[in-house]
């Protein structure tokens, strides 16, 4: 049995294949699990499907075992989001897009404004969850994309930018009712009732207790720099 933190959340998992233990080793930890996790032969061919086809089974059973936790992950007051996931001189930010249109490259553009001030805390895959003292934390994950931006941390959320592909750079405030849907689209929901209902709330309540941001922006530098300087409203000469 393999042992980890993820999401403040002690979980376990017996995998059949030697890649999970390989990926997840800088968040093994020890003590008695919240939850345990387990992985059937059918689970883990369903995720050999679209853009997962043909991947080493070892691979497969660690993105299943994933899938089973963010789905899981509600009933301990927290969710999965499709985002990459920042931390700014200690604030969180997470910027969320459908794939391909340009998160990681957005992520990349705040690490070369900001350079030390600036960590990707995870870059595709990191998990939100609501901590003791009420605020909505991001925390990294060792799934987070291709380029392996991750770190076993966690940085409390300030704000989500909503980013969508545009010919000039347009950020700019939204409401939670605007959010709500892209949000949803953007995690995991659970295939149950009763789990859809533990979702949607804590959805609503992290979108009431975050800034958030519509942001058209092109790929270059000045649409970082214009994130930062309307999120956090700083004098600026980025």
């Amino acid at each position: 049995m393999i042992t980890c933190r993820f999401a403040g959340l002690t979980v376990a998992a017996d995998p059949r294949y030697p890649y999970y233990e390989r990926l997840v080793r800088d968040y093994r930890c020890d003590g008695a699990p919240d939850l345990t996790l387990s992985v059937t032969e059918a689970e883990l061919l369903a995720e050999d499907a679209g853009k997962n086809a043909g991947a080493d089974l070892g691979i497969l059973e660690a993105l299943a075992l994933y899938r089973k936790l963010s789905l899981a992950l509600p009933a301990y007051g927290g969710l999965f989001l499709h985002a990459a996931c920042l931390s700014v001189d200690g604030c969180g930010v997470a910027v969320t897009a459908p794939s391909g249109v340009g998160k990681s490259t957005h992520a990349a553009l705040w690490k070369e404004l900001l350079g030390e001030r600036c960590e990707i805390v995870n870059g595709d895959k990191p998990l939100i969850r609501r901590g003791e003292d009420g605020r909505f934390y991001g925390y990294g994950t060792p799934f987070c994309g291709k380029e392996g931006w991750q770190r076993n941390t966690a940085v409390p959320l300030t704000a989500i930018v909503l980013l969508e592909r545009g010919a000039h750079d347009e950020v700019v405030p939204t409401s939670p009712a605007e959010a709500f849907p892209l949000l949803y689209a953007a995690t995991l929901p659970p295939r149950d009732e009763a789990g859809l209902r533990l979702l949607l709330p804590l959805l609503s309540s992290l979108a009431a207790s975050v800034r958030l941001y519509r942001a058209r922006c092109t790929p270059r530098p000045s649409a970082a720099a214009l994130c930062y300087r309307t999120i956090f409203e700083k004098e600026s000469s980025l």
